[in-house]
């Protein structure tokens, strides 16, 4: 179990970072894209409609990335109000305080989340029995 001062330390970090995303993400929905919607559409006119599509395709995956981490660090402060922060949620051992230092929305401990990743790339569900 992590010690209460680095919790409030790291749930402050968190809240910082939750900000930082949230305007980020606010900016993408007021302003649109970094390029204009004029310069998108003399790209795509101008007959080089992969560009285009490579630009919007990448706007889209940064938007979902910033989406993704905000639903991270939503829920580390969540398991932060539940008491349970700092816990595994694949094993329930304690997360290594140097792990939620450098990445205070871990869900998982190392091994864990190891196993998760070469999971994924293997291509199997989380969690999935074979």
């Amino acid at each position: 179990m992590i010690s209460p001062t680095l919790a409030a330390q790291l749930e402050a970090e968190l809240q910082q970072h939750r900000k930082y995303i949230v305007n980020g993400i606010r900016s993408h929905l007021e302003h649109g894209d970094d390029i204009d919607q004029t310069t998108f559409n003399q790209i795509a006119e101008s007959g080089d409609e992969a560009v285009a599509d490579l630009i919007n395709d990448t706007e889209i995956a940064q938007f979902g990335n910033e989406l993704a981490e905000l639903q991270k660090i939503d829920a580390a402060l969540s398991r932060i109000k539940a008491g349970t922060y700092g816990s595994c949620i694949a094993c329930g051992t304690d997360i290594a305080p140097q792990r939620l230092q450098v990445q205070p929305a871990a869900a998982r401990c190392l091994a864990c989340q190891a196993e998760l990743e070469a999971e994924q790339q293997r291509g199997i569900a989380p969690g999935a029995t074979l």
